[in-house]
């Protein structure tokens, strides 16, 4: 299924990262959208994609390749407990605390006129934790609420050589920045801490546009990552997209800004989740050492 272009930004700004790559944002109106799942897959060993639909989505646009969305998950009760946007435009917040997680989607379908009536989300499944827990459980009829995105970030603009690195978490953006990015850019790819049975969550499309594939084993660790991240053939003008596990991702992080080839700004680092921080702030830096 391919990403569809979507046509209701409210506004663009177009800001230049380094004097090779431009990319654009764009800022989108805050919704809570009250979705159903109409039906769910396996998509590899541990993947598992939960279709969702319904009225509320449309409107819904998120054209950027690591854009994200936050879920509103039914609590123990089942209840969701959501902020609601009145019509004056103000945020209403119920009593409770609502149980939420931070997802890049996957795709989205449209029907002839461009309006979205579909969303998959694609979870990796691993013990324990109610995003796991719920998409395990999840069968059609049942609802969630999905805010956002705010903002998009386009990939750069025609970049010579882009280096994508990412673990299972990051899987579903990694996909689409391979789908952002067009011919000729030379795709160079690392995947790290994922079971060779995840493996098939890429298919051939994606293979294709790989100029090379680094599959560092879960029994390699952060070592492996770094090792690989290191090999890669990054020339003056190459672009870094990196996401997946904070903790490793800081080694990652201080590697690339080592290299005097690379602009800063052309190096994108993004930690999804930390090992035992429960839902992570990926806005926070991801090397408070090194902030900026």
């Amino acid at each position: 299924m391919a990403w569809s272009s979507f046509p209701f930004p409210l506004c663009v700004e177009t800001k230049g990262l380094s004097a090779v790559h431009q990319r654009e944002r764009l800022r989108h109106e805050l919704a809570f959208r009250r979705l159903r799942v109409s039906e769910t897959s396996q998509i590899s060993a541990h993947l598992r994609r939960v279709r969702l639909v319904g009225d509320d989505l449309a409107g819904f646009t998120a054209p950027g390749p690591s854009d994200h969305v936050k879920l509103f998950l039914p609590d123990a009760n089942g209840q969701i407990i959501a902020p609601l946007v009145a019509d004056d435009g103000s945020l209403q917040r119920p009593e409770g605390t609502p149980t939420t997680r931070d997802y890049t989607p996957r795709a989205v379908d449209t029907d002839a006129a461009g309006v979205p009536v579909a969303i998959d989300i694609d979870f990796v499944l691993h013990e324990g934790g109610p995003a796991t827990e719920w998409a395990r459980r999840a069968t059609p009829g049942d609802e969630i609420v999905v805010a956002g995105p705010r903002g998009s970030k386009l990939a750069p603009t025609a970049p010579g050589r882009v280096a994508l690195v990412a673990d299972p978490s990051a899987f579903p953006a990694f996909v689409r920045w391979v789908e952002a990015l067009s011919q000729p850019t030379v795709i160079d790819a690392v995947i790290w801490n994922a079971a060779a049975a995840d493996a098939e969550y890429f298919d051939e499309s994606v293979r294709a546009r790989l100029a090379s594939l680094q599959w560092v084993s879960e029994a390699s660790g952060d070592a492996g990552l770094l090792d690989a991240v290191r090999s890669l053939e990054l020339a003056e003008g190459a672009f870094v997209w990196a996401a997946g596990e904070a903790q490793a991702l800081i080694a990652v992080r201080r590697l690339l800004r080592e290299q005097p080839q690379l602009d800063r700004a052309d190096i994108d680092v993004s930690g999804y989740w930390k090992r035992g921080v429960i839902a992570l702030d990926h806005h926070a830096p991801l090397d408070p050492s090194d902030p900026e």
